[in-house]
């Protein structure tokens, strides 16, 4: 029996210290954009350099945006263009240990969080230095990521967050699959061994003090990996102003494919109100 449970768990274990640990990849933006978006590298305080693409604004208003865990910024490329197709300046890089990004490993929104404040002292060196007018999106791990910046850090002034997980300690059972009483543990185990406390990385216990900057809440209605009951709770204790847009269609992050029209204008007008674009 032990040694079932050996032979089963011991894979597992090497495959979630690998997952966390990413191989760098070249990240091409699509040349019909080349004119639209300028590649440009943010290096943090702790020596990191990000890849980054940025379109400049016309509206004034700009929106950083953050992806998720093992994506790169081509899965939030579709919502940048839309963004700034409507005028916005928008700000798109590979998170730490993803894509072109460097940095050891991912750490589930702890240190992507401070890599986020750097983004925003590099925008306020390049001249983007009223408050009032940077927004930003996160999708999965960069709402993570988003939320525990913020909640620090008021220069970010609405925030729309897409399949946003309660807790990274919920996210581990959610994404236990058939076998959770195996996989959570394990994925518990790896994420403190590698220095991550994922009791204390919590959407629920710290979006109320982003109040009162508003927050769009988005959630597919076919998502497994961050069932809805779990949006659920992490709408309930964000404060108002708040808003949900649930798409029935939609499963974790396909929401420009499933429901293109109502996510993209949904996003584009909680944006201009909220950043008081005319």
């Amino acid at each position: 029996m032990m040694a079932t449970f050996a032979a089963m768990a011991l894979p597992m274990v090497y495959g979630e210290w690998l997952d966390m640990q990413p191989k760098t990849q070249t990240v091409l933006l699509p040349k019909e954009l080349e004119g639209e978006f300028t590649r440009v590298s943010i290096k943090t305080r702790q020596g990191w350099n990000l890849a980054c693409w940025m379109a400049t604004s016309r509206n004034g208003g700009t929106v950083v945006l953050l992806h998720g865990y093992r994506q790169n910024r081509l899965h939030i490329l579709p919502e940048a263009r839309l963004l700034s197709k409507n005028g916005f300046g928008t700000l798109l890089c590979d998170s730490r240990a993803h894509g072109e990004s460097e940095g050891p490993y991912i750490t589930y929104g702890r240190e992507e969080a401070k890599d986020l404040l750097d983004i925003l002292d590099w925008l306020n060196a390049q001249g983007t230095r009223d408050s009032a007018k940077i927004a930003a999106y996160g999708f999965s791990m960069g709402a993570v990521a988003l939320v525990l910046a913020a909640a620090e850090d008021n220069r970010i002034s609405s925030l729309a967050l897409a399949s946003a997980p309660s807790s990274l300690y919920e996210l581990c059972w959610d994404e236990g699959g058939i076998f959770p009483w195996i996989k959570a543990p394990i994925k518990l185990f790896i994420l403190q061994l590698m220095g991550i406390d994922p009791y204390s990385i919590s959407l629920q216990t710290k979006i109320s003090k982003i109040s009162p900057r508003p927050i769009l809440l988005i959630h597919g209605g076919r998502d497994t990996a961050v069932p809805r009951g779990r949006m659920q709770q992490v709408f309930s204790s964000a404060a108002e102003p708040k808003e949900l847009l649930v798409l029935p269609e939609s499963a974790h992050g396909d929401f420009y494919r499933s429901e293109t029209d109502l996510y993209a204008t949904r996003l584009v007008e909680f944006y201009k109100k909220t950043l008081n674009i005319l």
